[in-house]
């Protein structure tokens, strides 16, 4: 796990974190963005293992 002091300790760390203000403060990323695609994201996963059970399901029955 990245800690806040690691990230400020190293060198690439440290200019990482100082582009994601830049971007964040000329408007290019917001945190919402990000926090709001958490919730698309995990929809999407839950679809795909709903998906996946029904193929599971259908594979049992046609095998017998």
């Amino acid at each position: 796990m990245f800690t806040k002091c690691l990230i400020l300790s190293v060198e690439i760390f440290c200019r990482f974190l100082e582009f994601f203000k830049l971007e964040n403060e000329i408007g290019n990323i917001t945190r919402q963005e990000a926090v709001s695609m958490l919730n698309q994201l995990n929809n999407s996963w839950r679809e795909r293992k709903v998906q996946g059970e029904e193929q599971n399901s259908k594979r049992k029955i046609l095998m017998g």
